[in-house]
């Protein structure tokens, strides 16, 4: 148990230095997806899961068009929701 806290402690400290500017929007999925899929199995495994698929696709239109150094508004105001969402079902895990 201790081993998946820290893993949700990974998740929310990438999500604390994209949000500073520290790392790319390409790590912060890396980050997130590679430690959602080492989470023992359960509730906030299968809540993280979708999340990060969509900040994958996030990130994925957001390369094609061109725009990773300037989002669109609309797409910024999408990506704090969902890291905001990310980061809190994290704290949300009870203690042992």
């Amino acid at each position: 148990m201790a081993t998946h806290q820290a893993r949700l402690g990974y998740i929310r400290e990438s999500v604390a230095e994209f949000r500073e500017g520290k790392i790319s929007l390409r790590r912060l999925v890396d980050d997130i997806e590679y430690t959602v899929e080492s989470l023992d199995p359960g509730p906030v495994r299968d809540d993280l899961r979708p999340l990060a698929a969509t900040l994958e696709t996030i990130y994925a239109v957001a390369l094609d068009r061109g725009e990773l150094d300037e989002l669109p508004m609309a797409t910024v105001t999408t990506l704090h929701e969902l890291i905001s969402t990310i980061a809190s079902l994290g704290e949300a895990e009870p203690s042992p």
